[in-house]
């Protein structure tokens, strides 16, 4: 309602909820820029653009598809550190269960 205060309840962070994301991978550094408070980011690794273009499209594609399995395959390919959260995982469980029983009720 209008004008009417709504309680608000602190419960702290969800369950794989990040307190604070990193913005580089191990390999990378952090280099100053032209301004104090902005860091850049080199890394060693060489990039192709055409493969980075490709790479894309696949991703892309594995999410068009709704394949999640793919997808986070595709992601950990592309960002070697990444971790997905428990949840992820468990969501990734309960999609392939449901696969199999849409197969089999068949």
């Amino acid at each position: 309602m209008p004008d009417e205060d709504i309680e608000i309840e602190f419960t702290g962070p969800r369950p794989g909820e990040k307190l604070m994301e990193e913005l580089s991978a191990k390999d990378e550094e952090l280099a100053p820029t032209m301004h104090r408070s902005i860091l850049g980011v080199v890394s060693a690794r060489k990039v192709d653009a055409r493969r980075v273009l490709d790479f894309m499209e696949e991703l892309r594609r594995s999410v068009d598809a709704r394949n999640p399995a793919e997808t986070l395959r595709l992601v950990k390919e592309l960002v070697p550190d990444y971790v997905p959260g428990p949840s992820l995982l468990e969501n990734l469980v309960s999609i392939k269960d449901v696969e199999a029983n849409e197969i089999t009720a068949h």
